[in-house]
């Protein structure tokens, strides 16, 4: 009878232990809920994303407005689709006011394609409004900084004074 090799037992249990960890991922049943979860549009009655507020919308809207919001990329650079950046990154001001946008055309009766269009109409204005750069700082620029009473090293009369500042702690 013949001995089996250290390696073959070894890649036994390798290959109990994955079997093991995959039974372990499957079988978690709050791991399957929570995916479940994320994947299904908020229904009716339930808590909208931050910041809007779907009362006053029918079933209906609710979804087209979740499908709508789940399909649109943001363009705050965040990479998220609307959806996911109210959800994720509740300060970002430029899907808030895209979304809440989205939701009041719905509330007002628009259809989906109008809803829709507009909501793409100010994601593009958002986008070209940047806030202007700020001017260049002046390489040249002389500083008067009062020294009177501060320790001093050196003739007081020097063509360059340098100041020091420094935290002691």
């Amino acid at each position: 009878m013949t001995r089996p090799s250290i390696h073959s037992a070894r890649r036994s249990r390798q290959r109990w232990a994955g079997i093991l960890i995959l039974l372990a991922g499957l079988c978690s049943p709050g791991d399957a809920l929570l995916r479940a979860q994320s994947a299904t549009p908020p229904a009716s009655g339930t808590q909208a994303p931050n910041g809007l507020d779907f009362t006053g919308l029918s079933a209906e809207q609710i979804a087209t407005a979740t499908q709508i919001l789940g399909e649109t990329r943001c363009n705050c650079n965040c990479g998220m689709t609307i959806l996911e950046c109210r959800t994720k990154d509740p300060n970002c001001s430029r899907s808030l006011s895209v979304a809440r946008g989205l939701v009041e055309d719905l509330k007002n009766g628009k259809d989906a394609a109008t809803a829709r269009a507009n909501m793409q109409a100010a994601l593009a204005k958002a986008a070209t409004t940047a806030p202007p750069a700020p001017p260049a700082p002046d390489l040249n620029k002389v500083f008067n900084i009062d020294v009177a009473g501060a320790p001093v090293k050196g003739p007081k009369n020097a063509p360059i004074t340098i100041v020091e500042f420094s935290d002691y702690q």
